[in-house]
């Protein structure tokens, strides 16, 4: 459950962010967190959180895409939260853009968050492992 009440015009915000894609013939959900800072990751993920919850879908296959962004203690901090709130909807969470030091930080969301989730060099890649 999200613990704050959510702005029209923020769920407009994050609407464009979260994509359904179907990927030779299964159905795959794109977080888009690209060019964000930490401060704004933060903010949009009840958000998207939300709407993934109001979705209705369940064994979900999920790419997290933080390519081209920066994250903070708050944007941590939100992953870790959100992360807890949708965990039992995720079948598979590959991310994309992890790499030094925030492959540390994915290390530390996983092991509190218990999500799992796996880096990726490539779409193509996370793609395949998603429907493997």
């Amino acid at each position: 459950m999200i613990d704050k009440e959510i702005s029209p015009d923020l769920i407009n915000e994050v609407k464009p962010r979260l994509k359904w894609i179907t990927y030779k013939d299964i159905e795959i959900l794109i977080q888009d967190y690209t060019g964000l800072q930490g401060d704004d990751i933060a903010r949009i993920m009840p958000a998207m959180t939300d709407q993934i919850l109001k979705s209705g879908k369940k064994d979900i296959l999920n790419i997290v895409d933080i390519r081209d962004s920066f994250g903070n203690k708050a944007a941590v901090n939100a992953f870790i939260k959100y992360s807890k709130i949708i965990r039992h909807l995720l079948k598979k969470t590959a991310a994309l853009g992890v790499a030094g030091v925030k492959k540390v930080l994915l290390n530390s969301i996983n092991r509190v968050s218990r999500v799992g989730a796996r880096a990726f060099k490539s779409d193509e890649e996370a793609k395949e492992w998603l429907i493997s």
